[in-house]
């Protein structure tokens, strides 16, 4: 595979992470909530759990290419 794909997923393994931070900020701007961001990052993980699952499974593997080349 390509280095520099394997760089693009391996930056795409992080939007799992990166996501809550996003939402959170947009529901504040747009006063759609007041939650604060402990509890919307806890609410948020609640539900969507799996996509950490895929992030993390995602970054191992792209890691891992890139040692193995």
């Amino acid at each position: 595979m390509n280095r520099r794909f394997l760089k693009l997923l391996f930056i795409i393994s992080w939007i799992p992470f990166i996501w809550p931070l996003l939402m959170w900020t947009f529901e504040i701007f747009m006063n759609i909530s007041s939650w604060g961001f402990v509890e919307f990052v806890v609410l948020y993980s609640f539900v969507y759990w799996p996509t950490y699952l895929a992030g993390l499974f995602l970054m191992i593997v792209t890691v891992f290419l890139i040692k193995k080349k």
